[in-house]
């Protein structure tokens, strides 16, 4: 692990250096649902895939989803929208075969708050919001 955390500490000083703007901060998921409804952005989160993947507490993620081992599987997803009448994000999970999937606001709060994700979020500010179709 400490072999890890140098690597990664590395990656972010080379990422600053090149001018991408780096910043350290835990964000409420009430701000993400609100930067989403802005229309200007795109997050990029690191979630627990078990938890993302099967939200309720009762199903069980079969082997041929998450692997025959139980625990954290760290896997990224683009979320990329919030229907704020549902209280639903839309995510785009890159592992699937279809298009996005709506999420509780609770289970993303639970699959990218769990131990090992470290909250990890990139923010993409779009280029062009004013073609968002962001709800």
């Amino acid at each position: 692990m400490p072999g890890d955390v140098d690597r990664v500490n590395r990656l972010f000083a080379d990422t600053m250096r090149a001018g991408v703007p780096i910043q350290c901060a835990s964000i409420r998921i009430q701000h993400l649902a609100w930067l989403l409804l802005s229309g200007r952005y795109l997050v990029i989160a690191l979630v627990d895939k078990r938890t993302i993947t099967h939200p309720l507490a009762s199903e069980r993620c079969p082997p041929e989803c998450c692997g025959p081992t139980p625990g954290y599987i760290g896997h990224f997803v683009v979320v990329c929208g919030f229907d704020s009448q549902c209280r639903m994000f839309e995510i785009c999970d890159p592992s699937s075969h279809g298009g996005t999937s709506w999420v509780p606001f609770a289970a993303l709060e639970d699959a990218r708050m769990t131990f090992g994700t470290d909250q990890d979020l990139i923010l993409v500010r779009l280029a062009d919001s004013s073609h968002s179709e962001l709800r």
